[in-house]
């Protein structure tokens, strides 16, 4: 007898610790903000609101656009409703899509004919770019159990460059190229581009302008928000060696909250006379692409050189520097093929090369001299990882 008892006593405290033991569980995991509540939770909610036919919401908006923001901004929107029913209206919150969105709802107990007031606030800098959120709130109403608000819109700063990258590839030695980006403000006061700085003053000039919004802009997504759009003109004059080439300009603005603006120029001069070739050759880059070197195994590549037209009888290609220095770099003897004349230049990466990492816009170049009036000097960047 004694031994049974002993046995329900055991397993009646197992009971009790176990149920314990779940109870602080459940209520850990309550104390944990959550984006969303849970079907529990929600489940609760709904229990506690006592449905009753004669209340009835009428929603003047569910949703509003804002359309656009600086990030660094924060929102609110006041959404009405009215209880047009006989009796009480209650509301409560239900849930938020985002931790960047809140509700706040004042009164939650509304009487007949009254109004009540659902705010929702947002905070931009915990948003992506299209901004798409809401939240949920709970009635009484039977026709309208759970009421979806939304808040929409865009998020910029306070002013942006298009393109960020200006492309002026393939252009011809000896002749001059042109190109714009557009800068497009989106605060109240007139976006003014008040100095411009840039390196190469010898082969870039950059001038700046008030412009409009034009129809492709009107058709953009973010664009067409734009209170005031300047366009920045770059303009490259001849001088530049064959190859590719990069220039950093640096825009500064009226704006606080976006004083300095950068556009990248980057390109690529060709000659008429000669062509520079070969597997590794990346022709949209300009760039030689090494490949990856590994300490102790020599890496050897080639490229080659065509010349045509009145290039083939002045042409007499040798290397001006190369960089790093540990490249052996070698232009073969001519080979001449009908009316062109073909050199293969052998690059080789030396066994005993130092472990290292060259994107090719750091300054790691081969320069070669070519022997022509219009094109004297070709520049090729160089791509290469040495490992160990």
């Amino acid at each position: 007898m004694r031994t049974f008892e002993n046995i329900f006593v055991s397993v009646m405290l197992g009971v009790f610790i176990g149920a314990a033991l779940v109870q602080a569980a459940f209520r850990s995991s309550w104390d944990v903000k959550s984006e969303t509540a849970s079907l529990v939770e929600f489940d609760n909610k709904v229990k506690s609101i006592t449905e009753n036919p004669n209340a009835k919401i009428k929603l003047y908006e569910t949703v509003y656009d804002f359309g656009v923001m600086d990030k660094k901004e924060k929102g609110t929107h006041h959404f009405k409703v009215e209880n047009v029913g006989t009796a009480p209206l209650t509301l409560e919150m239900n849930a938020t899509t985002c931790s960047c969105t809140g509700i706040d709802i004042s009164p939650k107990r509304v009487l007949p004919g009254k109004t009540a007031t659902v705010t929702l606030h947002w905070d931009a800098e915990k948003a992506f770019t299209r901004f798409n959120q809401g939240g949920t709130v709970l009635t009484n109403d039977p026709a309208n159990k759970e009421i979806m608000y939304t808040i929409q819109g865009l998020f910029v700063a306070p002013a942006l460059v298009s393109p960020g990258t200006l492309s002026l590839n393939n252009v011809t030695a000896g002749y001059e190229a042109v190109g714009t980006v557009r800068v497009y403000g989106f605060e109240n006061d007139t976006l003014a581009i008040e100095r411009i700085e840039w390196d190469d003053k010898e082969h870039f000039n950059v001038t700046c302008e008030q412009s409009e919004l034009n129809e492709k802009d009107k058709d953009d997504m973010v664009n067409q928000h734009a209170k005031s759009v300047s366009n920045v003109n770059i303009s490259l004059k001849p001088g530049l060696p064959l190859g590719s080439f990069q220039e950093r300009i640096t825009l500064h603005t009226n704006y606080p909250g976006e004083p300095k603006l950068e556009v990248l120029v980057i390109g690529k001069i060709s000659g008429d006379e000669v062509v520079v070739g070969g597997t590794y050759f990346h022709k949209d880059t300009g760039i030689l692409a090494l490949g990856k070197a590994t300490t102790g195994q020599p890496l050897v590549r080639d490229i080659s050189l065509t010349f045509t037209g009145n290039a083939v009888a002045k042409a007499s290609p040798h290397i001006r520097d190369v960089t790093p220095k540990w490249l052996n770099v070698v232009i073969s003897e001519p080979r001449k093929l009908g009316s062109r004349l073909f050199y293969s230049i052998t690059v080789t990466v030396p066994a005993n090369a130092p472990a290292s990492n060259f994107s090719g816009t750091d300054g790691t170049v081969l320069l070669i001299d070519t022997g022509l009036e219009n094109t004297p000097l070709l520049q090729i960047p160089l791509q290469l990882t040495v490992a160990e």
